[in-house]
């Protein structure tokens, strides 16, 4: 229903979320929902869906807080991320890596945000 007076719209920052853990995730990897919305460590399986970033480790059941926002990720080997490909969409190769080659079941991880010596920086959200 559309308003028709002012109203108090509540506010989550979302930046942190704690989900059931459908298997094994480790603190600093990507996490990712799977098909029961149960936080996995993320590969490219179709379906997916990048979450953030784990901040604790949990295996099958248990609690798993998940932070988004920008974070380093090694690049596959044998390619590059270099500073021109900044705002380009990043896919997920496993929970530590990241790719910009799109393939099958590709899985987004963010976009992009900068490239230094700890790597590709992307901004998971």
């Amino acid at each position: 229903m559309s308003l028709n007076s002012e109203r108090n719209t509540p506010y989550r920052k979302g930046e942190l979320r704690t989900f059931v853990a459908g298997g094994t995730i480790y603190a600093g990897g990507l996490a990712a929902l799977d098909s029961n919305g149960k936080a996995v460590a993320a590969t490219p399986a179709s379906g997916a869906i990048v979450v953030g970033v784990a901040q604790n480790t949990a295996s099958s059941g248990g609690k798993v807080d998940v932070k988004r926002g920008v974070f380093p990720f090694e690049v596959v080997s044998g390619a590059s991320i270099t500073l021109a490909d900044v705002n380009k969409k990043a896919y997920v190769v496993d929970d530590a890596t990241v790719t910009l080659v799109s393939s099958g079941a590709a899985v987004e991880v963010g976009k992009v945000f900068d490239v230094d010596n700890e790597g590709a920086w992307v901004e998971v959200k």
